[in-house]
C-alpha cells in the first residue's frame, strides 16, 4: 500500500466504524485506512488515492446511543473496563451536543415556546413561519408569497457584511472606469527615471515635482511676449512683417490696400464700356460691322463686287460644265438639229 494522503483527527474512536469519513458531501466507505483506534489522542485516516486539490475531507465520529457493558453483582471489577465505558458515554454525550448546537433553538433567556411542527398532512405544500406570539407554526406558501411584508429593498433591514446599495452609491459607481484600482501602487524611483511603466500609479506632489524637474527641458520657454503660465494668443504680438508669406497667401501692403480701395465693388477687369457706341444689354444690329471687317476662313469668304457682277450674267439653273459635242454631233445631218443645242459651245466655225 502506497501512502498517498493523510487527514487527522484529534478525538478518540472506540471502533473503525465509529468514523464517518466525508469526501465533500459524499459518504466514503472505501478507499481508506483508519489508525489509531481506541488512542485517546486520536488518530488518522490514509487515503488510498489522493483526493483532488481543494475537495473538503471531513473527519466525524458517530456512536450508537446504547451501551455496551453489564457490571455483574460482586463480579469483577477492572478500571480500564470502567473508564472505557465512561469514555463511550462521555463522548456520546459530546456527539449529542455538537448535534444540538446545529440546530433551530430557542435563546437561553427566552420563554419557553412550542416548536413541534404539524403532522405531514397539514404541513404539506405550507411554509414555517412565527405566529403574533414567536410560536412556531406553517401556512400555505402561496399565501406567504402574496402578502409578503418586504415589498422593497427599503423593507429589508442590512446585515453586517451585506447593505444596501443606494442611488447616490450606484451613481459613483458608474463613473469608475471597468478595472480601476481603488489604490494604485504609488510610482517608485526607478519608475520615475526610466518613464516606461504603463501600468495605474499613485502620485503625491513630491512625486510631481521630481518628474517635472527630472524632465524639464534647459530650454524650456520661460514666457511668451512678456506673459507667462498658460498663454493666449492676443491681438500684437506679431506684425505683419514677422508673417511669413506662401505662394498662396501673402500680407497686402500699403501701396496695394490705397489700390484696392480705389476699386468700386463689383468692377470686372478690363471692362468694356460702350459698344459701337452702345451700353448696357447690348443686341447685335445692322451696320455693326463692315464687309472689310469681317476675316475669311479657309471654307468661308466674304464676295466681291466683281464676283458678285460675274455671278448675275450666269442664268439659274446653268450648268457649270456641259457635256462636249461628240463626232456624230458634228456630221452634216446633224448639224440642224444639233446646232440649237450647242450654238453657244459649238461655233459654226469649228463645224465640219
Amino acid at each position: 500500500m502506497t501512502v498517498r494522503s493523510a487527514s487527522f483527527f484529534p478525538f478518540p474512536i472506540f471502533l473503525e466504524k465509529n468514523l464517518e469519513v466525508y469526501l465533500g458531501n459524499i459518504l466514503q466507505t472505501s478507499g481508506f485506512v483508519v489508525s489509531g483506534v481506541g488512542e485517546t489522542d486520536g488518530g488518522s485516516v490514509t487515503f488510498l488515492t489522493a483526493p483532488a486539490a481543494g475537495t473538503l475531507v471531513t473527519l466525524r465520529r458517530y456512536l450508537a446511543l446504547q451501551r455496551l457493558t453489564d457490571f455483574q453483582d460482586s463480579g469483577q471489577f477492572r478500571a480500564k473496563v470502567l473508564n472505557d465505558e465512561l469514555d463511550y458515554l462521555t463522548a456520546t454525550v459530546q456527539q449529542l451536543e455538537a448535534d444540538a448546537a446545529r440546530t433551530i433553538r430557542l435563546n437561553e433567556t427566552d420563554s419557553d415556546s412550542p416548536l413541534t411542527l404539524p403532522n405531514t398532512a397539514e404541513r404539506v405544500g405550507h411554509t414555517i413561519v412565527f405566529d403574533e406570539n414567536g410560536a412556531l407554526t406553517t401556512q400555505p406558501a402561496a399565501a406567504i408569497a402574496a402578502s409578503a411584508a418586504w415589498h422593497t429593498l427599503d423593507d429589508i433591514p442590512e446585515g453586517t457584511v451585506n447593505q444596501h446599495f443606494s442611488q447616490v452609491e450606484r451613481t459613483k459607481l458608474s463613473e469608475i472606469k471597468a478595472g480601476a484600482e481603488a489604490n494604485p501602487a504609488q510610482v517608485s524611483e526607478d519608475e520615475k527615471a526610466t518613464a516606461t511603466e504603463t501600468g495605474l500609479r499613485s502620485f503625491s506632489p513630491r512625486d510631481v515635482s521630481d518628474i517635472a524637474s527630472r524632465y524639464a527641458s534647459n530650454n524650456s520657454v520661460v514666457s511668451v511676449h512678456g506673459r507667462t503660465g498658460a498663454v493666449i494668443a492676443q491681438s500684437g504680438d506679431y506684425t505683419a512683417d514677422q508673417i511669413s508669406e506662401t505662394t498662396s497667401r501673402m500680407v497686402m501692403t500699403a501701396d496695394e490696400r490705397d489700390k484696392l480701395t480705389g476699386v468700386e465693388a463689383g468692377a470686372q477687369v478690363n471692362a468694356v464700356l460702350s459698344i459701337h457706341g452702345r451700353t448696357g444689354a447690348i443686341s447685335a444690329q445692322t451696320g455693326d460691322y463692315t464687309a472689310e471687317q469681317i476675316t475669311e476662313t479657309t471654307i468661308r469668304v466674304v464676295m466681291t463686287a466683281e464676283e458678285r457682277n460675274k455671278l448675275a450674267e450666269i442664268e439659274a439653273g446653268a450648268r457649270a460644265y456641259p457635256p462636249l459635242v461628240s463626232a456624230t454631233e458634228k456630221l452634216p445631218q446633224h448639224r440642224q438639229k444639233s446646232a440649237p443645242f450647242r450654238q453657244k459651245m459649238l461655233p459654226t466655225s469649228s463645224l465640219r
